[in-house]
């Protein structure tokens, strides 16, 4: 990743009157011409960036979901998927998916 965001840099401070293209910045750093165009446009994401944004919980929210089903087992509860998805819900302030519960079990 960091060829890219070399590239992006050293295209964003070039001078106003002497800017060079794209292509020839994506060839000095040895990186795709259509990834730092969009990138630098903020038409594209890195994937990591991208994962992060569609992630229905945050790794904080995904940390107190878990606090949650560590102590209904130690009241000897089961944790339900209903639950899980219920306190997922609240603490993501949006609807939670069936589906996420299976994607988060496994």
């Amino acid at each position: 990743i960091a060829p890219i965001n070399d590239a992006i840099a050293a295209y964003n401070a070039q001078e106003p009157g002497k800017k060079l293209s794209y292509r020839q910045f994506a060839k000095m750093f040895s990186v795709s011409v259509t990834t730092l165009r969009r990138r630098q446009q903020g038409s594209q994401q890195s994937r990591t960036t991208k994962d992060l944004n569609q992630r229905a919980l945050s790794p904080q929210q995904e940390q107190a979901l878990l606090q949650h089903i560590d102590k209904l087992i130690e009241r000897r509860l089961p944790p339900t998927r209903e639950i899980m998805r219920n306190f997922a819900s609240v603490i993501a302030y949006q609807e939670i998916l069936e589906s996420w519960v299976s994607r988060f079990l496994y």
